[in-house]
């Protein structure tokens, strides 16, 4: 007796489990979900809102234009982790510090309380100029002693995945197993 017919789609199904059992097709699902959480992130920066969906505070004078690009956007960035990644914000300074968190949970900022005054001036080589922060907004120089950067979220909280999230990173995985096994 012989047996007659396609047996194309059953190779295919056996290389897809021989890939399961490599780790190939968990890696392919990791993979597809860092993407999404990376797109989710950058999605929310648009719209302004944090992961949880709440409407970032404007910014001084209403300001909140920040556009996700250069070292914030190069900061952001999807680690790979034993148990599968981790979102994390890497962005830095030109002096080398973080500033990532600045955005995602707010700050207040008054001259020179980033370091001493005497890394200050080993730093630039004279003392600072004042007391004041300045810097042109809405077409005019402001000052003030202090500047409260309000919280600007693109991260969910610690150990926590929005509902929404968590609903698009399933799709991201059904959508790779999907793929991987060619439904």
């Amino acid at each position: 007796m012989s047996l007659v017919g396609g047996f194309d789609s059953l190779h295919e199904k056996v290389e897809h489990l021989r890939a399961m059992a490599r780790g190939d097709a968990a890696r392919k699902v990791v993979d597809a979900m860092k993407d999404e959480a990376l797109h989710l992130a950058e999605e929310g920066w648009d719209r302004r809102e944090s992961p949880e969906g709440q409407a970032w505070k404007p910014g001084l004078n209403g300001a909140g234009g920040l556009k996700l690009s250069g070292r914030l956007r190069a900061g952001l960035v999807a680690e790979d982790r034993e148990l599968g990644f981790a979102l994390v914000d890497r962005a830095m300074n030109d002096k080398g510090a973080f500033y990532g968190g600045t955005h995602q949970y707010g700050r207040t900022i008054r001259p020179g309380n980033w370091q001493s005054r005497k890394e200050y001036r080993a730093l630039h080589g004279h003392a600072e100029k004042g007391r004041y922060l300045r810097w042109f907004s809405g077409g005019r120089w402001h000052r003030s002693e202090k500047v409260r950067i309000p919280a600007r979220p693109v991260l969910p909280k610690k150990r926590t995945i929005p509902d929404r999230w968590d609903e698009q990173l399933q799709k991201a995985a059904a959508g790779a197993l999907e793929k991987g096994f060619g439904k």
